[in-house]
This record gives C-alpha cells, structure tokens and sequence, in this order.
C-alpha cells in the first residue's frame, strides 16, 4: 500500500485550549492522535501572521526566500494584496507534482489564484467572492454539488451568534467538500486548513463557551476525514496560536512623541494619502487603494461625533451592549476617532507603521533616509524599543525589535519591512495617532496571535505517544512531508525532516534524505491582475472585521 498523507491546518490553534479540553474528555479526536502519535508546540515565522506563516510553511523556506512578508506586497509599483503569484519558491504540491505524485489542496492561505499542479487546488481565504476558485475549474461544480453550495469565507457583516454559526457552516461544507474529493481523486498528499479556530477566538475570546463550541466542532470535523481514511498519515499542525490581548501599543503615538514621526490635518479621502505614498516610494499606483470615507462619516466626523467621543461620556456597561447591537452596516459609517481627521505628514516623517502592513505583522517603516541615515535610525528604534516599558505595569512591552536582517536571508530580504516586533504576551498594535498614552488597556479583551502553534502527526512509522522537549519549526513539516513521502527535500530549504518523530529503525527513519537543486521558474496558473478594485475592496473588509487592519 502506498503511502499517504493528510495535513490538515487548524489556523490559530493553540495547546493551551486543546489541552485543558483533551483532559476534559471534550477532544476526542484529538486525544486519540495525541496517544498515537507525536506532538510538540510549533514555533512560527515572526511575524506569526498568516501571512507570511502558511507561505512559510508550504515551501519550507523563510519570507526572504519566498517573497511574501505581509498580506499586502509591492509589486510593479502598486500595493496588492499578496497571491499565489508572489510566492517565489517551489510549494510542497509542486515539489510533489515533480516527483510524480498526486496532491488536493484546500482552503490554505496564499493560493489565489490556484497554479496548475499535478491534482487539486481550491484557493483559500483571499480568494474574491465570484472568482475561479478551483484548478481544474471543472472542480468547482462537482464541489457545489458536493456541498449543496460550497463556500470560502464566512460573511464579514455578521456578529454575535450569527457570525459563530456561519463560521461553523462554511468549515462544515469545507470538510464534506474535501472528504468527496479525496473519495473521487487519487493522490500522495492531501491537504485543508479550517479558519474557524482563528476567527472565532479573534471576536470571542471573552466568551470561552464558543470557543470550547468551536473546537468540538472541529475535532468532530477531523475526526471524520481521520476515520474515512484510516491508513493516511495525519499532520495537524497550525501556522501560530492565539492568546488573550488585554492591552493595546499604540505604536504611532509612540513615534510621534518620540519624534520619528509627523501628522497634519488629513485629506477629504484617504486616496489622497497613497498618493503621497506613492509619491514618496516612487510607487504612484499606490493611489488606487480606495478605503473612501462615506459623506455620513466625513459629517460625523466634522461633527466631533466618534466612538471615543461617545465612549467617554456612557457607562462601560451601556458602551459595550451598544458596541454589540449596532450593526456594522452603521458602525462603518461612524469614524472610530478623530484619527481619521489627520494624515501622516510624510514629508517630516522618519519611520511609520501607518497602514503600511497589517497590525499582525508588527512592522515598521523607516522612510525619506539614504541607506547610512536609514541603519542609524533603526539601530535608534531598536534600542529604545527593546528597553520600552509599559507605563502602567513598569513591565516590557517588546521581547525583540528585529531587523529585517537579522530575521531573514534570500533574494527578497530588501523587500520586507525595516523592524518587526516581537511583543511580550497580551500586546498588540493599533493604528492610532491618539491615546490617553501609547499603551492602554482594552474595554474588551480579544484575540490575537501568539508565536506557539500545534505539532501533531501520527501515521505508520511515526513515534506513539511521543512529546516533544522543544518547539520544531513550522518550516521543518514541509521537508518532513516530502521525505515521508520518499520525494526529494529542496537543497536550499530552512526547514528540516523531523527524523525524531519517526521509529527508529522504520524505513523513513533509515532512508537518507535526497536534496535537490530547484531552481524558481515561476508558477503556471492565471497571471492576469488577480483583483480589480471592489475585490480588493472586499477583502480588505474581511481582514478589517479580524481587526487585521
């Protein structure tokens, strides 16, 4: 029989809610492949955001190697949200694909617009609401009928209870879609990533009952592609965890108190502001991004009517029912603070993380600086931000202040942002120029990334009921993938095969790995502009209502 192996993606997905549920009885599923299996904590890409951590992982190489730092890249001078096409390394199916062998890949992050590969493709969470999903395209159909209408994205409008219950159903139609096609196909690997695991906990970390609801769902889910196909590998991993923020860093306020930064009364449209930023890159096509203030918010706005005008005059308690029961329909046309009266004034502007990148990406800019200036002032940033105390607590804010040197290596490295931070637990950025100080506690605690992911594989010649005494790497499952599957590993990977996860003395842990020269010659697939303006738009809303940007 030959070998087979299912990954299955649990974004966000974290030990310290799987543990505690797995002790309760609640995780049967996963108890199971816990006792027959191997498992450890993963150690994520910094920043440990979606984007770069699933293209990590599917070429096994760092973002300086592959490109893609960000859900938004620079490419032929406009910003664009980053696609299949920015990824400029072999992907684990297209290695496959090399060697022969047959993969199905759903749902995973960064491959929109699907590549042609030997199997399957069925695009993920930046794919647009009406585009071509699939590769072939006549997987489309068979997957509506399937599924009785299949679906990418749950719908960003939603809250509350509606929004945990869509979230469910679209994952549900993601299982029954990808469990028929692997009944249909033949293939090597085969590989899913649910979202729900991320979304729910970023909008509900208060309310522990829906996340505890969720991830019984999902055992469930696994528990069904485990059971159908019981002689495949199983690797369960998650591109990085999740923990609670409690408090805010308003980075921007700090580079203006600092002096690094400059604000002046903003424009009538935010396209006006790209075009500076064009501008100053020498990037004029940054100007088509739209984020246009509708005539109710500029009003509103004029009117010093915000949501913080309005926070500080109501109860907490009165504050946070309203936040619940207004609909976001409404909510996007109140401006959220009298930020949005300013703009940054580029021109006396040394460094920004102002709507360059997403928040999860903890990124700054430096700007207007030759090569000399521009290593002084963030030698400068990361020293000032590695001793940076929390005013309320006295304790650090930051863990590191890296460099983009100092975290990657390849031909793309210049292409990332100048410092990413790596924050204590419980921190997370805003966007914002003004707070009573640059950190401050949160009315409502939420979600957001943490760097320990999950670790589980269980299969034949894999290690029972083994833990890990250190965290491997999210880039080490990609080279063990391949070596498992007896396909060449890529002599210039940053990942490793995890040989210790499998039995001394099986035949994967005797066989030598084979590396192999694979040079990048770009990937098939559609190479027109994969997003007009409304897609673009459309997804930049959805990363919005995760509280992304």
């Amino acid at each position: 029989m030959k070998r087979q192996v299912i990954v299955i993606g649990l974004d966000g997905a974290t030990f310290d809610i799987i543990d505690p549920l797995v002790d309760e009885g609640h995780l049967p599923t996963i108890a199971d492949l816990v006792s027959r299996g191997t498992k450890g904590r993963l150690s994520s890409t910094i920043p440990y955001a979606t984007m770069p951590a699933w293209p990590s992982f599917m070429t096994g190489k760092n973002p300086g190697k592959h490109g893609v730092f960000d859900f938004f890249s620079i490419a032929g001078g406009r910003r664009h949200l980053s696609t299949s096409q920015d990824i400029r390394a072999k992907t684990l199916w297209e290695i496959l694909s090399g060697a022969g062998k047959r993969s199905i890949v759903m749902n995973v992050p960064g491959t929109y617009p699907p590549a042609r590969i030997n199997g399957v493709v069925v695009s993920g969470m930046l794919t647009p609401a009406d585009a071509e999903f699939a590769s072939p395209p006549d997987v489309k159909g068979f997957l509506d009928q399937a599924t009785d209408g299949y679906r990418i994205n749950s719908r960003s409008h939603l809250s509350g209870r509606k929004l945990v219950d869509d979230v469910l159903e679209v994952t549900e139609k993601q299982k029954r879609g990808f469990v028929a096609l692997l009944r249909r196909e033949d293939w090597d690997c085969a590989m899913v990533m649910f979202r729900a695991t991320d979304v729910i906990p970023h909008h509900f970390w208060q309310k522990q009952n829906l996340i505890r609801e969720c991830y019984h769902y999902i055992d469930a889910f696994v528990g069904e592609i485990v059971s159908a196909f019981p002689y495949a590998a199983i690797f369960l991993i998650s591109d990085h965890g999740l923990q609670a923020q409690p408090s805010d860093f308003h980075i921007n306020k700090w580079l203006i108190d600092d002096g690094y930064m400059s604000i002046k009364i903003g424009h009538a449209s935010q396209v006006s502001r790209w075009e500076e930023i064009g501008g100053l890159e020498g990037r004029a096509q940054l100007a088509e991004s739209h984020l246009r203030p509708s005539n109710a918010f500029r009003v509103l706005l004029r009117m010093g009517f915000t949501g913080r005008s309005l926070r500080k005059v109501m109860p907490r308690a009165w504050w946070n029912a309203l936040k619940r029961s207004v609909p976001r329909s409404i909510k996007d046309h109140i401006p959220a603070t009298d930020d949005a009266a300013y703009d940054v004034d580029w021109d006396h502007t040394l460094a920004s993380a102002y709507q360059l990148y997403t928040r999860e990406s903890k990124a700054i800019k430096i700007v207007n600086l030759d090569q000399r200036s521009r290593e002084g002032v963030c030698a400068e940033l990361v020293e000032k931000l590695g001793s940076l105390r929390d005013p309320q607590t006295g304790g650090p804010i930051v863990r590191r202040a890296y460099r983009r040197e100092e975290l990657y290596e390849g031909p793309y490295v210049d292409q990332a942002p100048d410092i990413i931070l790596d924050l204590h637990d419980g921190y997370n950025l805003t966007n914002a120029f003004f707070a009573d100080d640059y950190v401050t506690s949160r009315d409502e605690v939420r979600g957001c990334h943490h760097r320990e992911g999950i670790f589980l594989a269980c299969g034949d010649d894999i290690e029972r009921g083994k833990g890990l005494g250190y965290h491997p790497s999210l880039l080490d499952v990609m080279p063990t993938v391949l070596h498992y599957l007896e396909s060449p590993v890529p002599d210039d990977c940053d990942g490793r095969v995890l040989k210790e996860i499998l039995e001394s003395g099986s035949e994967p842990h005797l066989r030598e790995v084979v590396y192999e020269a694979m040079d990048w010659e770009g990937r098939g697939g559609d190479r027109s502009a994969p997003y007009g303006d409304d897609e673009q738009a459309e997804i930049e809303e959805r990363l919005r209502a995760l509280g992304y940007l």
